[in-house]
């Protein structure tokens, strides 16, 4: 078998391959994109000049490619999937070392690209196991000089999302004390020098923050957005199958079969796709376990560095399965399926070592036993990937026109994520300025993207409770008031009036209704325009008023 290099090397351009051919931003997506532009275009600032979870590096990357490729898609997608099929190899890395066999690695990195990640979940993909193959690296060599390429990962990992940070620097200190338990005076010593590494690298960052919006106000809003959003999708919360009686086969339709290898359907009421990403919520949450309290629990074959990769893989991996996996599972099972990977090849390794240990006569059985166990396990986590797995129609696979399409500037529509939201670019184009600020009340990141208009009060999208607190809205008014916003969008039902009423008030008071537009498929936005704005025309496709002549 060829050497690890030449793996990982072909790994690498495997994945980029496989990852560019499903590339498709869906709108969560647009969400970071869209706050990007608005700083690459208009000089915008996080946290200062709109609110943000905490996406700093995630959004910055985006500007530099941005500047660099132009304001297209490209320059995102090289960023999405060269981060992901970094992240293809470094799980490779870590499942071929914790196994023994470089099959599992394979095996394992093959896991990272059928699950097909969100491509905005591209930084957790790459820095999940890069942050762990860093620890892996100082238990091999616990000298200070790894520490800081412990601290350099994670704080650069937190930067793109600040609940990185938070899982692989709890790894970094376990991997620390696992380590050098009973040298306590170096355990002291190298968690301060993990401390001082990572107050270092952190350092610019913090600084440029304190000097645009301050340090508090973007703690502030990275701590409610997280409060709000974990209870906004059942954070914690545990989900359970889902099985229904019904036919042994289904044909597909037509319309429904595209994207699916076979146009026919096994056991529909139990191999479906909210089955198969329980499966894989229980994969994720039960291998770190398994490999903390029963792999660390039966030292006689392991030494003190086994036992500290073995549970800083443990943390990093339960903490991220733990706060990430919530509702909507299937959205989120890409970004832990690296770890997910190497727990597969952990598990697959000692199931080989016990039914090793039992080939004597008397323990045949449970040789077998746990044989069959593991195949069975192994076998229900390919079935579940192969559920969820959606395959790209021939047309995606012609990368040539690809890469022209996603160069095109501007964007072009047909790459809308809901192409019902054509018509509303259309006239956002036509009849503002590209100066001019545009207000939507609810999640439609990408109508301000394709449209090439910034958003309005500071509120790239508006999501249940999310930025509604008074002061929240008292800044969101004062950015309406001082920025051009002469359009609001809204849904049919107006939320905005229970999740946001001052926002709201300010709103009714200074905005009128002008139309209700239809769009395809039924959906109603309604149109507000401000009061006393100057009309120069009338878009007549949609009998909306023109600011532009």
């Amino acid at each position: 078998m060829p050497s690890r290099r030449t793996l990982a090397w072909v790994v690498f351009a495997a994945s980029l391959v496989a990852l560019f051919s499903y590339y498709a931003p869906a709108n969560d997506h647009y969400d970071r994109l869209t706050r990007a532009r608005q700083i690459a275009a208009y000089g915008d600032v996080p946290f200062r000049d709109f609110f943000d979870p905490g996406y700093f590096l995630a959004l910055y990357s985006s500007v530099l490619m941005q500047r660099l490729f132009g304001d297209n898609l490209l320059g995102e997608a090289v960023l999405n999937c060269g981060f992901m099929a970094i992240g293809a190899v470094a799980t490779f890395l870590l499942a071929s070392r914790a196994s023994g066999s470089r099959i599992w690695g394979l095996v394992a990195a093959g896991m990272v690209v059928v699950s097909q990640p969100r491509t905005y979940d591209y930084d957790k993909v790459m820095f999940f196991p890069l942050g762990l193959l860093a620890c892996w690296h100082y238990i091999d060599h616990p000298r200070p000089r790894a520490l800081w390429i412990v601290a350099a990962v994670g704080v650069i990992g937190g930067l793109f999302r600040y609940d990185t940070g938070i899982y692989l620097g709890s790894g970094a200190v376990m991997a620390v004390i696992a380590r050098q338990w009973g040298t306590w005076r170096t355990m002291l010593v190298h968690l301060a020098w993990l401390a001082v590494a990572a107050a270092v690298v952190i350092a610019p960052a913090l600084i440029y923050v304190q000097s645009t919006a301050g340090l508090w106000e973007a703690f502030d809003q990275i701590w409610r957005y997280a409060v709000t959003e974990g209870a906004r999708t059942g954070l914690m919360r545990t989900p359970s199958f889902l099985f229904e009686s019904g036919p042994l086969f289904r044909w597909l339709p037509h319309d429904e079969a595209v994207g699916h290898l076979f146009d026919i359907l096994v056991l529909p009421g139990i191999v479906r796709e909210e089955n198969a990403a329980v499966w894989l919520y229980w994969v994720a949450v039960l291998t770190p376990l398994f490999a903390a309290l029963w792999l660390t629990t039966r030292p006689a074959h392991r030494n003190r560095s086994d036992i500290a990769r073995l549970l800083s893989f443990a943390v990093v991996a339960e903490m991220s399965a733990r706060f990430i996996l919530r509702d909507p599972l299937t959205a989120r099972l890409g970004g832990v399926m690296a770890l997910s990977g190497v727990g597969v090849a952990l598990v697959a390794a000692e199931v080989a070592r016990v039914s090793g240990l039992l080939r004597e006569p008397r323990a045949a059985a449970s040789g077998t036993a746990v044989r069959l166990t593991g195949a069975l396990a192994f076998v229900l986590t390919v079935t579940s990937l192969w559920v969820l797995v959606w395959f790209p129609p021939r047309v995606l696979l012609q990368y040539g026109r690809r890469i022209a399409e996603l160069s095109k500037v501007p964007v072009h529509t047909d790459l809308l994520p809901k192409g019902q939201l054509e018509p509303l670019v259309d006239y956002l184009k036509t009849c503002t300025r590209p100066t001019d600020r545009v207000l939507t009340t609810w999640f439609v990141p990408e109508l301000n993207f394709f449209a090439r208009r910034p958003f309005g009060g500071g509120l790239a999208v508006m999501l249940d409770n999310h930025w509604n607190q008074p002061r929240d809205q008292a800044r969101a008014i004062a950015i309406l008031e001082s920025r051009a916003t002469p359009v609001m969008l809204a849904t049919r039902d107006l939320e905005i009036k229970d999740s946001h009423r001052e926002l709201w008030a300010y709103i009714d008071s200074h905005y009128e209704e002008a139309k209700v537009v239809e769009l395809w498929g039924g959906d109603l936005v309604r149109v507000w325009v401000r009061r006393g704005w100057p009309v120069t025309g009338e878009y007549a496709k949609l009998g909306l008023p023109c600011f532009v002549s």
